[in-house]
């Protein structure tokens, strides 16, 4: 599947809002759901890619190896550059946490006991790519094992899962409690390539479009019976565990409308050149922003003389700075690091496709040009965040 602007329009979108929540805390009141907009474009883009090559021998090997140079290089680096300045600075960090957080399973203690995750400082939000990670590991041995109707049981199965697991009180920072947005994702991934479907936009677009509507509704609700004297919304574990899914479904409606609709004059403002850049750097937007934010704000406290040169916590021109220089570092890890080492994928080219699923540009392109379509953009299935 060759890369949709409208699918980084959306990712760039999901970005921009977490580092707002992080930059400017309590601007947005329900911008950490962000993050599910990303595992549900996950799902979405990764079960299209194993269900097209499932058929392939080399299949595993090759999804692994080239997810891993997607994510790994940047994360790592991250992560010994803030023990390096961890190490200046004098902060130690538990051996546990680190392990951990190298191994991206810092949020398995919540398996056992809410809140009892390690986070690395100045690296907590890694837990939604520990989350990822778990999943690009899990999810393509399912494939292999299963064809497109156990996938879709299963599927259906894990949508309503996390909700049961976090209504009796297991943290919601999990796999099995947040692959809502996953699940969702490979529903829409096999929906775009359900024979009952697949001759009739229509009612794809009309079941996408009912979708948005009804979790719009049910999102405003829940806002309205929960608002405070302040106007803010009062978010307890209660709600919070009901906005979930609500609000994964409402990605899933307007991802399944951006992509039917796609080149569109409908979602031309999703294909905005700077807004499709944004989308494409997003992986090392939200890795590096809190790190930035959090980083900056220790070296005041170590030199306060330089503390009168940057704006006050909290401020618009703090965020401004913060945010600035979290997209140059962006941009530049972008075209220095992830971009040449995206080329050594080319060396990890899948088989010729399943002609089973296939997330064609035509849905009803003919078998034998199916057989053909090989898998060149994997690579943009970030997330990720």
């Amino acid at each position: 599947m060759n890369r949709v602007p409208e699918l980084d329009g959306i990712r760039a979108l999901a970005a921009l809002a977490v580092v707002m929540i992080h930059a400017y805390p309590g601007s947005l009141a329900l911008g950490w759901s962000a993050v599910d907009c990303f595992f549900v474009l996950s799902g979405f883009l990764i079960t299209g890619i194993l269900l097209r090559n499932r058929n392939d021998p080399r299949m595993l090997l090759n999804f692994w190896i080239r997810r891993g140079l997607r994510i790994w290089p940047i994360y790592y680096i991250t992560i010994f550059g803030l023990l390096t300045v961890f190490f200046i600075f004098g902060r130690d960090e538990p051996v546990t946490t680190i392990v951990q957080t190298l191994t991206y399973t810092q949020n398995i203690q919540g398996y056992f006991g809410v809140g009892s995750d390690r986070q690395l400082g100045s690296f907590h939000h890694a837990w939604t790519l520990a989350i990822e990670e778990q999943y690009y590991c899990i999810w393509p041995i399912v494939i292999l094992l299963c064809g497109r109707r156990k996938v879709t049981a299963i599927s259906i199965f894990l949508l309503v899962l996390p909700s049961i697991l976090r209504f009796v009180g297991i943290s919601s920072g999990l796999l099995l409690t947040r692959c809502d947005g996953f699940a969702l994702g490979a529903l829409l991934a096999i929906l775009f390539n359900d024979p009952a479907t697949a001759g009739r936009p229509k009612l794809r677009a009309g079941l996408f479009a009912a979708t948005v509507v009804a979790s719009l509704v049910a999102v405003c609700y829940i806002y309205i019976i929960n608002i405070s004297d302040s106007g803010g919304m009062v978010q307890t574990a209660r709600t919070k565990n009901l906005l979930i899914p609500l609000l994964s479904a409402l990605y899933f409606g307007i991802i399944g409308l951006a992509y039917q609709f796609r080149g569109s004059s409908a979602t031309a403002f999703l294909r905005i050149r700077p807004l499709t850049y944004l989308g494409l750097i997003s992986y090392g937007f939200y890795l590096y922003h809190i790190p930035i934010i959090e980083l900056s704000e220790v070296f005041m406290n170590k030199y306060p003389y330089f503390a009168g040169f940057y704006p006050p916590k909290g401020g618009l021109w703090r965020g401004v700075i913060n945010i600035s220089i979290s997209l140059a570092a962006a941009a530049s890890s972008w075209r220095f690091i992830e971009s040449p080492i995206l080329s050594l994928k080319d060396r990890f080219q899948y088989a010729k496709p399943s002609d089973q699923i296939v997330l064609s540009s035509d849905d009803r392109i003919a078998s034998s040009r199916i057989a053909t379509r090989r898998e060149t953009e994997e690579s943009k299935a970030i997330d990720p965040a």
